[in-house]
């Protein structure tokens, strides 16, 4: 094996649809995805009414108009909405693979080196629960993203790592592909 192999991505939930999006890399070709979950088997949707009220409220929520110091000129600044400073406080780094290997034959004095590192950053899922019921948070979420590098055929190590095989995804049934989301 080359050079490793790279995958990275994000989990997404737009507009009450859930999608992923990545890109790899691997020995033979270089792949962008962007793809919704299941989606003939999710129902999803959201009422026009709902999408202008969550931008509404967005915007109103967002920005507060009020008057600059010694002066009578309206400015406008961000008013981020209450929790979202504890957003940070809630992201959780999570470690899904570290491996090396390294081996040397002793009579042809050949060497194997493989490698491989996953790592992701979410929010816990209660912070997520409570962000998807605020505007702007009920039309676009990021859930998830993973960054994941591997020099191995080892196929124990990349299932661990919860690499998604992009076309391998886009051919399975429906029942087998939300194994892979809910990963």
């Amino acid at each position: 094996m080359d050079r490793p192999e790279v995958q990275m991505g994000a989990k997404v939930n737009f507009l009450q649809a859930q999608l992923i999006a990545g890109i790899q890399s691997d020995k033979n070709q270089d792949l962008v995805i962007v793809k919704q979950f299941n989606a003939g088997d999710q129902e999803t949707g959201i009422s026009v009414k709902d999408i202008a009220e969550s931008i509404a409220t967005s915007i109103k929520d967002l920005t507060k108009t009020g008057e600059a110091p010694d002066t009578e000129e309206e400015t406008a600044s961000i008013n981020w909405p209450d929790g979202v400073e504890k957003i940070v406080e809630s992201l959780r780094v999570q470690i899904s693979q570290v491996y090396l290997y390294v081996s040397r034959d002793k009579e042809t004095k050949k060497k194997t080196v493989e490698s491989a590192i996953g790592i992701g950053i979410k929010l816990d899922e209660a912070k997520t629960e409570e962000l998807s019921k605020k505007p702007p948070f009920d039309l676009i979420q990021l859930e998830e993203l993973f960054l994941k590098i591997w020099r191995t055929d080892n196929p124990k190590i990349v299932e661990e790592m919860g690499v998604i095989d992009f076309k391998q995804y886009l051919a399975l049934p429906a029942e087998d592909k939300k194994k892979i989301e809910d990963g």
